[in-house]
C-alpha cells in the first residue's frame, strides 16, 4: 500500500485547515503525480459528501433525506453536494 488517502485527507483538514473538497482534491492530485489513477468518496463529520477523481469517470452517488438520489459517472458531471 503506497498511500493512505483517508489519513492524508484528515491530516490536511486538521493541520492545514483545508475544507474536505480541497483536501480530497490535493490527495488525488498527489496520487496522479506519481502515476496513480483513481478516485475517492469522502464524508466529513457533518455528513457532507464529496468526490475527487483523476480519471475519466467513477460511479458515484449521493442520497439525502427528502431528496431524490443523484448519480454521476463521468468526471465532468457534478452532483449538487459538490457545488
Amino acid at each position: 500500500m503506497r498511500y493512505t488517502a483517508a489519513s492524508d485527507i484528515a491530516a490536511r483538514m486538521r493541520y492545514l485547515g483545508e475544507p474536505l473538497q480541497t483536501a480530497a482534491d490535493a490527495v488525488i492530485q498527489t496520487l496522479a503525480a506519481t502515476g496513480g489513477r483513481g478516485g475517492l468518496v469522502a464524508i466529513d463529520a457533518a455528513g457532507h459528501a464529496t468526490f475527487a477523481l483523476n480519471s475519466a469517470g467513477m460511479y458515484r452517488a449521493v442520497m439525502r433525506e427528502g431528496e431524490a438520489p443523484q448519480m454521476a459517472i463521468f468526471a465532468d458531471e457534478a452532483l449538487r453536494e459538490e457545488l
